[in-house]
């Protein structure tokens, strides 16, 4: 769980994906993120095994570049939705919301937990149904609505207990703490904020310990370690944090996961230079530069030879910080030149072989160019016509979609700023008591109204239960005198299973009250 750190050490994390970039480059890999997408959209069988691999590959990925991943996510989802990977189906949808969720797009990530909520549903597979609430969660804590978000993660782990294998449970369960982690972390309450951390961490850490596969649970601690070393650090508890890191370290070392030994390594640097101990805070950097070096990352021995600097600065070896600043700068020019060949090369030498098979193969090229042309001429004749009907579908579709905005959108300014006023000639009048069940009935209509809006339909249950909201608030309108009763044949309507637009009911209703009640005593 990197949450904390990723704010502190941020340039630390664009190290990873952009090493393993220039590694495609160099061994003329580059193409290979295109045989992935190529390989998903036209393959005639890809196994489930094969799916969850490319899904690894997306989480690294996740990692430092949120948006490429999700790229690659909702590749993974179209697949497998359409050859029928209910679990791939489920794992790319947590991804595709979290993906959202950090690129800062709340109700996207919402939407995508909802959909997700609904499919573990449909499974009746407790353990994506815990993990689309946790998202839903930390994204309506993120929005601000902090006590919605408790109600949402209790939920979530009273549903954990339901989950058959041990080892997806306990998993399972360490990933809401985290979510409670993200949750504290987003409230305003500072004086509880750290303890909650803590405990959170200590938890999270707990279930982890509990998983028997020694690979998972040594990943998952090794995501740990250092945000709980790092939560020590912030609490000046700094032996406990060297305790954590260096358990993160051999961890990572046994599992060869680069990414967080450097990570590790940076944070026993950062943490030995909080604590005055240069000395060791230069021995930490300069072991980051021999690995990075090692396994030749240009961009991590950058950031080392940064942070020695100041590390000499503090000691007032003026020699020494001025040697560690050259070689900054050095490799800092270095950098943008690799960079810049990374890009020319590969284009380079592709002309080149092009220029010495021309001469051989002349007149083959030109049939292949000529019959090439008439080809894409075709298409694109083909492609024209069908962006067109395309292009028509989508025009009428949306003219709908507007006109079912516009009619969701009548009654919403009008009616809440009703509403508003009434409750506070309630609460003037008779009190807070009194008004206290307006005031859950109206934050649970403005909850119900943020979850339909990123929905197409919804479930006649949920409609009912927006309308019985919508009647108490109006109850107001009405000197509480308003009664009222929804009634569903039970034993003829199945209210979960039957969906229809949402606030699809409501507008018949309102004109009901403004038209036939309201101009009666």
């Amino acid at each position: 769980m990197y949450l904390k750190i990723i704010n502190k050490y941020i340039s630390v994390f664009s190290v990873d994906l952009t090493s393993l970039l220039l590694f495609f480059m160099k061994n003329k890999l580059l193409i290979l993120p295109l045989i992935i997408f190529y390989n998903l959209s036209f393959a005639q069988s890809y196994s489930e095994i094969e799916i969850d691999s490319l899904l690894d590959v997306a989480a690294k990925l996740r990692k430092t570049k949120s948006a490429e991943a999700l790229s690659l996510y909702k590749e993974i989802y179209n697949y497998s939705k359409k050859n029928n990977y209910p679990l791939a189906e489920l794992k790319s949808l947590d991804n595709i919301a979290h993906s959202y969720y950090a690129l800062g797009k709340m109700e996207k990530s919402i939407h995508y937990a909802v959909l997700q909520e609904k499919k573990a549903s449909e499974k009746n597979n407790s353990q994506y149904i815990a993990l689309a609430l946790r998202i839903k969660a930390i994204a309506y804590s993120k929005l601000g609505f902090h006590e919605d978000a408790n109600e949402i993660i209790q939920k979530a782990f009273s549903i954990s207990d339901k989950i058959a294998s041990p080892d997806e449970m306990h998993k399972t369960k360490g990933l809401l703490h985290e979510a409670y982690i993200v949750i504290s972390i987003n409230t305003d309450d500072s004086t509880q904020k750290e303890k909650s951390i803590l405990f959170h961490l200590k938890n999270a850490t707990r279930e982890f310990s509990k998983i028997k596969s020694v690979k998972l649970r040594e990943e998952k601690l090794a995501e740990q370690y250092p945000a709980l070393g790092d939560e020590y650090t912030d609490l000046g508890k700094f032996d406990s944090a060297h305790y954590y890191f260096k358990k993160a370290l051999l961890l990572s070392i046994k599992s060869n996961d680069l990414y967080t030994e450097y990570l590790t390594l940076f944070c026993l640097g950062r943490l030995s230079y909080s604590e005055g101990k240069y000395d060791e805070a230069v021995y930490y950097f300069k072991d980051v530069v021999k690995k990075a070096q090692i396994h030749e990352n240009p961009y991590m021995v950058k950031s080392a030879y940064e942070s020695l600097q100041y590390c000499y600065s503090a000691l007032n070896d003026k020699a020494k910080m001025q040697e560690y600043f050259n070689k900054y700068t050095k490799i800092s020019d270095s950098i943008t030149k690799i960079e810049k060949e990374a890009v020319t090369t590969p284009f380079k030498q592709i002309l080149r072989e092009k220029e010495e098979s021309s001469s051989k193969q002349l007149s083959l090229a030109i049939s292949i160019i000529l019959v090439s042309f008439f080809l894409l001429f075709l298409l694109y004749r083909y492609n024209q016509n069908r962006i067109t009907k395309k292009k028509t579908l989508e025009l009428e579709r949306n003219m709908q979609q507007l006109e079912y905005k516009a009619l969701k959108s009548q009654m919403n300014p009008h009616f809440v700023f009703n509403i508003l006023n009434n409750m506070q000639s309630m609460m003037i009048l008779k009190g807070e008591a009194e008004v206290n069940k307006y005031f859950v009935a109206f934050s649970r209509l403005l909850r119900q109204t943020l979850d339909i809006s990123n929905q197409e339909v919804v479930s006649l249950k949920e409609e009912i239960g927006y309308l019985n909201n919508y009647l108490i608030l109006n109850n107001l309108q009405f000197n509480e005198e308003l009664n009222f009763a929804i009634i569903v044949d039970k034993n003829a309507l199945d209210t979960e299973k039957i969906f229809i637009p949402g606030m699809l009911i409501q507008p018949f209703v309102e004109n009901a009250l403004i038209h036939g009640l309201s101009p009666k005593k």
